[in-house]
């Protein structure tokens, strides 16, 4: 009888799924674009900044300028152009659908994350432009967003990685307990870039500044390493530079037995110069494994 009530449950599960996707399918063929909306004069929109440059971070003020219900399309992949050029770009990654009757003026909230790492934060009320549909990467990466739901720190590190080639260990996902999950989203950087995909062993966060959005400037590095004992030994972590010069130790003669090892560790390396440095671990001085890092 569990079963048959398990099938079941699986069968609405699955036809439940096929309505929707029809559904999703069927408004996105009955609506119009934004963009040709508001260039066919079907619409007016005044779109603003909250005053922040991630997450629900866009009000749009939208008016149906003809008589027939209409439904807009605000779709995920569009560039928001700000009206200031010194101030950042928008990429949506939710897409947003607005059913307006005839006439009807209505606010939303849109979702998206800042583009352009080295311009500053968008202010107050500044205004930004309609835009255009970003390239084939981004539209890619803001399509895979707009149904997987990652921390917003996560999602901007993420879209300063295409817009701003930023290295893949510079999305930090420390705060996701699922390993796969970031997996998964670090698979797609790197077939997006064009790169050998290795889950990274290291991930950075950066130095805050109020007066900038992003600094550019590696702060901590969260470190996961593993390695395997085949005795009990006396373990060391330690950082070296490129000439072999001791800069920091993560572990000092701990005693651990014969097992294999996941180890997790936050390291500061604000004060690192710029380089190349080796995280090497040793039992009994015996070199066990060793790790590159670039700051």
């Amino acid at each position: 009888m569990k079963k048959i009530q398990n099938n079941a449950h699986l069968f609405l599960f699955a036809f439940a799924s096929v309505i929707l996707l029809a559904f999703v399918n069927f408004a996105e063929k009955k609506s119009i674009s934004i963009e040709k909306a508001i260039n066919e004069g079907i619409t007016s929109a005044k779109i603003i900044s909250k005053g922040g440059y991630s997450g629900d971070c866009i009000t749009i003020k939208i008016k149906n300028l003809s008589s027939k219900d209409t439904l807009i399309r605000i779709e995920p992949g569009r560039r928001l152009v700000s009206i200031d050029s010194t101030i950042q770009d928008i990429l949506i990654i939710k897409e947003l659908l607005l059913q307006l009757k005839g006439g009807e003026t209505i606010y939303a909230n849109i979702f998206g994350f800042c583009c352009q790492a080295s311009n500053g934060g968008p202010y107050i009320k500044a205004k930004y432009d309609v835009g255009f549909m970003e390239d084939s990467t981004m539209i890619e990466l803001a399509e895979f967003f707009n149904v997987n739901i990652y921390p917003n720190g996560v999602m901007q590190s993420a879209v300063w990685c295409l817009s701003n080639d930023h290295s893949i260990n510079s999305v930090n996902g420390s705060e996701v307990d699922n390993k796969l999950k970031m997996a998964k989203l670090y698979k797609l950087l790197a077939k997006i870039k064009g790169i050998k995909y290795t889950y990274p062993w290291y991930a950075y966060s950066y130095v805050q500044d109020t007066s900038v959005v992003f600094t550019n400037e590696p702060d901590i590095l969260f470190g996961e390493i593993e390695y395997t004992l085949d005795h009990h030994s006396s373990v060391d972590i330690n950082i070296r530079d490129e000439n072999n010069f001791l800069v920091g130790s993560i572990m000092a003669e701990q005693p651990q037995d014969r097992n294999k090892y996941t180890y997790k560790f936050k390291y500061n390396v604000r004060s690192l110069k710029k380089g190349k440095y080796f995280l090497r671990v040793y039992a009994d001085n015996q070199l066990k494994l060793e790790k590159v890092f670039k700051k």
